[in-house]
C-alpha cells in the first residue's frame, strides 16, 4: 500500500483532513487556491492578527457527527507521524502534518512540521509561506516577525504568482503602518484573482480600508471613547492558597480570548499579558479586534474566556489554569468577572 493511498484513506476520517489533502490528491505542491484558503479554513492576518472571512458551519466541531469524533483526527495524525518516521524525506507528508496541526490550532507543532519540510527543500516557496504563517501563530503575537517576513519575501520572489504569499506580505506591511506598500501587494494580488469572486471582493475591501487609513492618518478615537468590554480576572481561592504554598509554577502569560458565539477558528480579539498580577483589570476595545472596520457594539452575542499559560504558549497545555467561558448578550455596562478556577487536563 503506497503512502499516497494511506494518506487519502486517513484523510477520509474527517472533513478537515479531506480539505487539507486536496492539493495532494491533485499531485500539486502549490498551496490551495486562495479562494479555498480564504473561504474554508485559513484565518487571514489583518492589522491586528487574522480576519476570519468565513468558515462553513459543517466545519464546526459542534456540527461533527457522533460517528466521527474529533479524536479520530488525532489518531490519523499519530499514524502519519509514524509513517514519517519511516519516510522522513516525504515533503508532502510534512506539509500535511503541519496543516493538520494548524487546523487543530496546535501551532507550535505545526511550525515544527513545516521546519522539517523546509529542511528537505529550503527554496520551496509553498513551505516558506506555510512556515511564516505558523511562526506567527506559534509566537502568540499579532504581528509577523522579521524572519517571517523574510520568508514571505523569498517565497514571492521565487514564485511571483503565489497568492497566499502576496496576501500575507500585504498584511505584514499593513501591520507595520506601510499602507501604500500593502495596497501595492493587494493590487498585484487582484490581477491573479477571478474578477467578481468573493475572494476578490475581500481583497478589494482591505484595499479600501488601507486607503481610508491613508486618508485619515491618526484618526482613531482614544481607546477610552471606544466601545469596549471591561474585565476583572482573578484566581480562585484554591489557586491563591496553592500559590502561597508554592505549588503553582511561575506564571508566564495570560491569554484573554473574545469570540462571537458559535464560531471556531481564530478569535475576534486576543490579548496576551506577560507576568500578570491578580486581580487583573483590563478593557478590550475595537482596537483589539482582529477584523478591521468592525465594532464590538455591532456584535449581539459574545463569548469571553481567559487562560493562564505556564509555558507561555497560545496552545493549551496540561496544568494551565482557565476560566469558564462566559456568554454575553452585547456589551454589559459593568465589568465581567472571570475566575481562573479550572485546571486544563489534556488526553
Amino acid at each position: 500500500m503506497t503512502l499516497g493511498f494511506w494518506l487519502i484513506s486517513a484523510a477520509l476520517i474527517s472533513l478537515a483532513c479531506a480539505i487539507l489533502l486536496i492539493p495532494l490528491w491533485r499531485g500539486n505542491r502549490r498551496p490551495l487556491k486562495l479562494s479555498v484558503v480564504l473561504a474554508l479554513f485559513i484565518p487571514v492576518l489583518t492589522v491586528g492578527l487574522y480576519l476570519m472571512v468565513g468558515t462553513p458551519a459543517a466545519l464546526s466541531p459542534a456540527r461533527v457527527a457522533d460517528d466521527q469524533p474529533v479524536v479520530e483526527l488525532d489518531d490519523a495524525i499519530a499514524a502519519l507521524q509514524q509513517r514519517l518516521q519511516q519516510q522522513p524525506d516525504n515533503l508532502d507528508g510534512w506539509l500535511l502534518l503541519g496543516r493538520s496541526y494548524r487546523t487543530l490550532q496546535r501551532y507550535a507543532e505545526a511550525e515544527q512540521a513545516f521546519r522539517a519540510a523546509l529542511a528537505l527543500d529550503e527554496e520551496n516557496p509553498v513551505v516558506q509561506v506555510e512556515l511564516a504563517e505558523a511562526m506567527t501563530f506559534a509566537a502568540g503575537q499579532p504581528r509577523f516577525s522579521d524572519p517571517a517576513i523574510a520568508l514571505l519575501e523569498r517565497a514571492v520572489a521565487s514564485d511571483p504568482e503565489l497568492q497566499k504569499g502576496i496576501w500575507l506580505l500585504g498584511i505584514a506591511a499593513a501591520q507595520n503602518g506601510q499602507d501604500r506598500q500593502a495596497i501595492a501587494h493587494w493590487q498585484r494580488l487582484m490581477t491573479l484573482l477571478e474578477p467578481g469572486s468573493s475572494v476578490a471582493a475581500t481583497v478589494s475591501e482591505q484595499i479600501g480600508i488601507a486607503r481610508q487609513r491613508l486618508a485619515n492618518p491618526g484618526g482613531q478615537a482614544p481607546a477610552t471613547n471606544l466601545p469596549g468590554l471591561s474585565l476583572r480576572i482573578t484566581l480562585s481561592d484554591q489557586m491563591v492558597q496553592n500559590a502561597a504554598a508554592g505549588s503553582v509554577p511561575g506564571v508566564t502569560a495570560l491569554f484573554v480570548i473574545l469570540r462571537a458565539t458559535g464560531t471556531q477558528g481564530m478569535p475576534l480579539a486576543a490579548r496576551r499579558i506577560a507576568g500578570p498580577q491578580f486581580p487583573l483589570e483590563l478593557r478590550i476595545t475595537d482596537r483589539d479586534l482582529l477584523q478591521p472596520g468592525s465594532s464590538l457594539a455591532e456584535l449581539q452575542r459574545l463569548a469571553v474566556s481567559a487562560r493562564l499559560s505556564f509555558a507561555g504558549t497560545p496552545a493549551a497545555s496540561a496544568g494551565d489554569l482557565q476560566s469558564e467561558t462566559i456568554t454575553l448578550d452585547g456589551l454589559p455596562g459593568s465589568a465581567v468577572e472571570l475566575e481562573l478556577n479550572q485546571v486544563v487536563a489534556l488526553p
